[in-house]
C-alpha cells in the first residue's frame, strides 16, 4: 500500500531529518528483517552507512515509539504540473546540482513543495515511500508548528486571561506558568515542548505540567 502524504504527516530535512507518518501502518513493513545497530553505537558514531540507514528506519526497535494518526480529513498534497528536473548552483566558488546535492549530504529523502503541490519528491539509501525514518531534531520544528497551531486555535493564549497574565499569575493553574492550556486534566509536559514555550515567550520552562 502506498503511503498517503499530507501536510499533517509529512516533515522534511537533510541528512537525519526525513520523517514519515505511513497510511500503511496495518501492512508488513518491508524493512522489519534489516540488520541494525544498538543504540550505543548510533551514538558513537559507529555504523557502516548501510547499517546506519537499515537502524534509523527501523528506530522503533531501539526506543519506545508511538503512532501518531492523522486526521479524518488532512489535506491532500497534489504533484504539481511542473516537476523540478535539475538545478544549479553556486556555494563557496564551487558548481553543484541537484544530483551533487543528495550525494555529498547523504540525504534519506526529500520533498519540495510549492504553492500547496508537490514539485520533487526522492527517496534514497534503499527508502521507499513507506519508510519510517527518525526524526531527531525535525521535532523541534513539528513542536513549534503545533505551539503556533494551538495559539491560532485558542487553547494557548499568548496574551494570558484574567488573573493569568504577565501582570498577575494568582489564577494560573501551573506555579510561575504564565501559558494558559485549555486540559481536562493535569498533563506533565515534555521538557522540549516547555523549550517551545518559552522560545515563544509563553511560560516559564521548569514547572513540569499544566492544569486545567
Amino acid at each position: 500500500m502506498k503511503t498517503t502524504l499530507t501536510r499533517a504527516g509529512l516533515f522534511s530535512g537533510g541528512l537525519l531529518g526525513f520523517m514519515l507518518i505511513a497510511s500503511a501502518a496495518d501492512s508488513p513493513y518491508p524493512h522489519a528483517n534489516e540488520t541494525i545497530g544498538t543504540v550505543r553505537q548510533v551514538y558513537d558514531g559507529a555504523l557502516f552507512p548501510d547499517i546506519q540507514a537499515n537502524t534509523f528506519r527501523n528506530i522503533d526497535r531501539l526506543f519506545p515509539t508511538r503512532t501518531v494518526r492523522a486526521g479524518d480529513s488532512p489535506s491532500p498534497l497534489p504533484s504539481a504540473e511542473l516537476q523540478i528536473q535539475n538545478l544549479h548552483f553556486t556555494s563557496r566558488d564551487k558548481e553543484y546540482d541537484l544530483y551533487d546535492y543528495l550525494s555529498l549530504n547523504r540525504v534519506s529523502g526529500i520533498i519540495v513543495i510549492k504553492d500547496g503541490e508537490v514539485a520533487f519528491e526522492k527517496y534514497l539509501l534503499g527508502n521507499t515511500p513507506d519508510t519510517k525514518w527518525m526524526s531527531m531534531s525535525v521535532v523541534k520544528s513539528m513542536t513549534a508548528t503545533l505551539v503556533g497551531m494551538a495559539i491560532k486555535d485558542g487553547y494557548i493564549y499568548r496574551a494570558g486571561l484574567e488573573g493569568c497574565n504577565e501582570e498577575s499569575n494568582d489564577e494560573c493553574t501551573c506555579t510561575a506558568n504564565r501559558a494558559c492550556v485549555e486540559l481536562e486534566r493535569y498533563i506533565e509536559v515534555p521538557f522540549y515542548l516547555r523549550q517551545a514555550l518559552d522560545a515563544y515567550g509563553l511560560a516559564d520552562p521548569s514547572p513540569r505540567g499544566l492544569r486545567d
